[in-house]
């Protein structure tokens, strides 16, 4: 018998010369045959489902399959980072798990005047807490009132997603003085 090593099996195939009668001092050898050991690679994904797996020979070279993706979610999106070890030449069964980097996922907030028009546009990480980045907005007084911001409309709350805020203002009656004069402008 002959053991295995990380490239052959072997089985025995005879004794290398026919046995026949004994006519003396003979000598035999053993002869195998060899068969090439095969040695699983698989590449998985990050939640360990198989993307490819292959038989190979010890020392071949791997077949690098096409970077995977990953879904983005409502938190992260996923940028393919490369194998968890790196690939070389077979030497035994072999997995490698396919890494990503997170990187949060952003949302659009739009901030609204009371007209609807657009103060402005911010973009915010997911759970962040969006934050109105000027002095707060005006609304130009008119006859009746003035206009003093009071919130946004929703409440602001942490981020999940695009979202847009409206200006609310209160309004304070506009006062006026009134004088009464005398056509030699005295006051009456």
């Amino acid at each position: 018998e002959r053991e295995s090593d990380n490239v052959y099996t072997y089985t025995f195939s005879g004794w290398g010369k026919e046995v026949g009668t004994c006519k003396g001092e003979e000598t035999y050898k053993a002869t195998y045959s060899q068969v090439y050991v095969e040695y699983e690679v698989k590449f998985v994904d990050w939640n360990g489902e198989e993307i490819t797996s292959k038989k190979y020979c010890y020392g071949e070279l791997i077949t690098i399959p096409i970077n995977p993706t990953r879904e983005s979610d409502n938190v992260y999106t996923y940028e393919f980072n490369g194998w968890d070890k790196p690939i070389t030449e077979v030497t035994g069964l072999t997995v490698y798990t396919a890494t990503f980097i997170q990187k949060p996922m952003q949302y659009t907030i739009q901030w609204l005047n009371w007209d609807d028009s657009i103060l402005t546009s911010t973009t915010v990480n997911y759970g962040a807490t969006p934050v109105y980045p000027n002095e707060n907005p005006t609304k130009p007084s008119d006859v009746q009132y003035s206009y003093i911001f009071d919130k946004w409309e929703p409440e602001i709350t942490e981020v999940t997603e695009n979202t847009t805020y409206k200006a609310l203002y209160n309004n304070i009656t506009n006062v006026y003085t009134v004088t009464w004069k005398n056509c030699d402008n005295t006051i009456i």
